[in-house]
């Protein structure tokens, strides 16, 4: 319930909707058992999640191929600045490690592929 809540602030914050499918934006709001902690970055994350982000010079014929290539189901994107959330379920974040590593290397077409955090750092060296 916090993620989601979290998360719901985030978008209205940030000028985001999770508005249908018309409006070409979508996102992902996982349950609580979507989330696991990213002993790495020490934030609660999305479990079997990644975000991708396209080059502005994909088009859209490419980006559907690479999205199907990768066995994800898509669950949650902007289409107007080409961002999409990617599910594996099943997944823990290691495989979505993988994964991203997987996808940066092989296509030239991704400009940014990442794991999605849903809460804030708690670390007081951490500059903001």
């Amino acid at each position: 319930m916090a993620a989601a809540l979290f998360i719901s602030i985030f978008l209205s914050a940030s000028g985001c909707s999770n508005n249908t499918e018309n409006s070409g934006v979508k996102f992902f709001t996982p349950a609580e058992d979507g989330l696991v902690m990213d002993e790495f970055t020490g934030l609660m994350t999305m479990k079997d999640v990644i975000s991708i982000t396209f080059s502005s010079k994909t088009d859209d014929e490419t980006m559907k191929n690479i999205l199907s290539s990768i066995n994800g189901e898509v669950v949650g994107y902007d289409k107007s600045v080409k961002y999409y959330q990617i599910r594996f379920p099943g997944s823990d974040l290691q495989t979505i490690e993988n994964l991203r590593l997987e996808i940066l290397g092989k296509y030239k077409e991704v400009e940014l592929a990442s794991t999605i955090p849903v809460s804030a750092h708690k670390n007081p060296y951490y500059a903001k």
